[in-house]
C-alpha cells in the first residue's frame, strides 16, 4: 500500500504520484521512446534518439524514479555506441579473438537494450500513474 503524505494546501498526495513540471505536456507513453531506441539505435555516437526521448520522457513525467531513468538511460546510451565503437575499430586486437569478434559485437547492443527495458519499465509505473490521475480528473 503506497503511503501519503499531507501537501501544504491539505489536500493528501500519494508518494509514488508523478510531479509533473513545465515538460508535463510533452509526457509520452514510455513504449514510444523503446521503439525508437530499438529501431533507429544511433545517427552519431552518443547521440541517440531513442535516448534523448527517454530523459525528455522522464523529465515530463516527473515520476519518482527520474534520476534513476535518467543514469539509465544515459548508460544504455554508452553501453550500445561506445561498445560496439570499441570493438568496431578492432579492440581488441588479438588474432585468437578473430573467430568469435561478430558474437562480442552482440554483447554490449543487449547490455543497452537491456538498460533501455529497465528505463521502460520505470517508466511505465509514472505514466500509467498520470494516465489513471487524469481519467479520474476528467482530462482524458
Amino acid at each position: 500500500m503506497a503511503s501519503t503524505a499531507r501537501r501544504s494546501d491539505g489536500r493528501y498526495q500519494i508518494v509514488d504520484e508523478p510531479r509533473p513540471g513545465a515538460l508535463a505536456r510533452f509526457a509520452m507513453n514510455p513504449m514510444i521512446p523503446i521503439i525508437v531506441f530499438m529501431i533507429f539505435g544511433s545517427f552519431w555516437y552518443v547521440l541517440s534518439p531513442g535516448g534523448l526521448l527517454f530523459i525528455l520522457n522522464s523529465l515530463a513525467l516527473g515520476g519518482p524514479t527520474r534520476a534513476r531513468e535518467i543514469a539509465f538511460a544515459c548508460l544504455a546510451v554508452l553501453a550500445k555506441d561506445a561498445g560496439g565503437a570499441a570493438l568496431a575499430i578492432g579492440w581488441p586486437r588479438t588474432p585468437d579473438l578473430a573467430p568469435v569478434l561478430p558474437y562480442l559485437e552482440v554483447i554490449p547492443l543487449a547490455v543497452g537494450l537491456w538498460l533501455a527495458y529497465q528505463v521502460f519499465l520505470l517508466q511505465s509505473r509514472s505514466h500509467h500513474i498520470r494516465e489513471h490521475l487524469a481519467r479520474r480528473r476528467g482530462e482524458k
